[in-house]
């Protein structure tokens, strides 16, 4: 998940991370939503991986959210999350990963029957 940090409880998570949006899970974890640097420090690490695959590979990025936490029903929405991600990947990621934008939710069951089709395409690459 990108979309969020696990910190311990509330009070410490405010102070290593303030004025963020959090998610108190339970009294020793805190979930603290990822900022847009955050995120971009990801999607770059994430490209730099990817180029240095030696066989085929695909990526796939739900456009809906990535997790529970980031849905329309979820305490840490951000729908620009996504595609900011996607923008920095793109800058940062070489021709040879095939890349696939999904309009799911990482959650979805369309999301999860894509990744198994990915994975069958991955196979009879090789």
């Amino acid at each position: 998940n990108i979309d969020f940090l696990v910190s311990g409880p509330l009070e410490i998570a405010k102070r290593k991370f303030p004025n963020r949006k959090y998610h108190v899970h339970n009294a020793a974890i805190t979930v603290v939503r990822t900022n847009p640097e955050e995120i971009k420090k990801l999607a770059q690490m994430i490209a730099g991986l990817a180029d240095q695959a030696k066989g085929p590979l695909t990526i796939l990025v739900p456009l809906g959210g990535f997790s529970a936490f980031d849905s329309p029903e979820g305490p840490l929405p951000d729908p620009d999350a996504p595609e900011f991600f996607v923008q920095v990947l793109q800058e940062n990621l070489s021709n040879h990963v095939n890349l696939k934008l999904l309009p799911h939710h990482i959650n979805d069951a369309a999301f999860a029957g894509e990744i198994i089709e990915a994975f069958y395409d991955l196979l009879n690459c090789r």
